[in-house]
């Protein structure tokens, strides 16, 4: 008797960004959060990648409002993926 393979599943690349919004608001580890979602590691692994890299830095420097020397300033960046960068 062979082994029982499921079936391959293709999912969008909006639907792996939702896949990995869901495991960011686990506190799963990723080897739960897949066997949970029925997802392969390999496939986990490669679409986050994925994901990471499509968050690249610009080519170029935005000029920010206000004096950079003015004591009191911040800075918040949120990401497609919803990573945030906050700078005090």
């Amino acid at each position: 008797m062979g082994e029982t393979r499921l079936a391959k599943v293709y999912r969008s690349k909006a639907e792996w960004q939702e896949i990995m919004h869901r495991y960011r608001s686990s506190d799963l580890t990723q080897v739960a959060f897949c066997a949970r979602e029925g997802l392969s590691l390999t496939g986990f692994h490669k679409w986050q990648a994925k994901l990471r890299a499509a968050v690249s830095p610009p080519d170029s420097f935005i000029e920010l409002p206000g004096k950079v020397s003015e004591l009191s300033w911040r800075l918040e960046l949120e990401f497609a993926d919803g990573l945030k960068l906050r700078l005090r």
